[in-house]
């Protein structure tokens, strides 16, 4: 994923990305299909203060998406809308430390449509 912006907004952090590679796949399907997207994070009524923000534009190395007791490594279906305790661990390549943030609402919104690259084999 290449994040393009990353901002406070008083008590929420706005990521935006302009690129992320998205995998579609049906049951059953001999082949998924890789796509990509633009879109944006947000996370509202932040519980942590004690985060740096990331110079930007800047690759996303992995991530992990908190929805309360659930941990998604790297992968979550999207668009998504978690409410409770919320957040990410996000890791870049040019930083040592992963940077944190949780808060009380978490949203992913595509922008557009995704555009299709490939179809794939099935994993």
């Amino acid at each position: 994923m290449h994040i393009s912006n990353f901002r406070r907004e008083s008590n929420s952090a706005v990521i935006t990305f302009d690129y992320a590679i998205i995998i579609k796949n049906m049951d059953a399907a001999i082949e998924d299909s890789r796509w990509y997207g633009a879109g944006v994070i947000r996370i509202d009524d932040i519980l942590n203060d004690d985060f740096e923000s990331p110079a930007v534009p800047a690759v996303l190395a992995s991530a992990d998406i908190c929805d309360n007791q659930m941990i998604y490594r790297n992968e979550v279906v999207i668009p998504f809308n978690f409410h409770g305790h919320v957040g990410l661990k996000l890791k870049f390549g040019h930083y040592t430390r992963p940077i944190s943030i949780f808060g009380e609402n978490l949203t992913l919104e595509l922008d557009g449509h995704e555009k299709y690259i490939e179809h794939i084999k099935a994993e």
